[in-house]
């Protein structure tokens, strides 16, 4: 960065434009659909998993239909299209900052 700094004052480089939407990362809906997803999914099966080991610990039988928390998917992914966080909820140091979506930077580039 500081190299970056000195080459653009000597005159060696052109100085960047870090607004600019050429300069900015674009992730289409469906690999962040398929991050997200991939994220909740690891977190279900932690889940089961967990629930699973207690009762084996104890002895006891397991039922796999009380396991699955069915909202833990939905509320993942309902809540990270209700707010442009694309990651995990509890975790915020892991959700992908910095994401421009397609559809506000079209909008953005052709003023109609």
């Amino acid at each position: 960065m500081v190299h970056r700094l000195l080459l653009a004052a000597i005159g060696r480089r052109e100085p960047d434009d870090r607004d600019h939407y050429g300069n900015k990362r674009l992730d289409l809906a469906g690999p962040l659909l398929a991050f997200l997803f991939r994220g909740l999914f690891r977190n279900l099966i932690k889940e089961v998993r967990m629930y699973a080991q207690k009762f084996i610990d104890r002895s006891k039988d397991f039922n796999l239909e009380l396991s699955i928390k069915t909202r833990v998917i939905t509320d993942g992914l309902k809540y990270s299209l209700a707010t442009g966080n694309w990651g995990d909820q509890k975790k915020a140091h892991a959700a992908r900052a910095g994401v421009s979506q397609v559809k506000n930077a079209i909008s953005a580039l052709d003023p109609v």
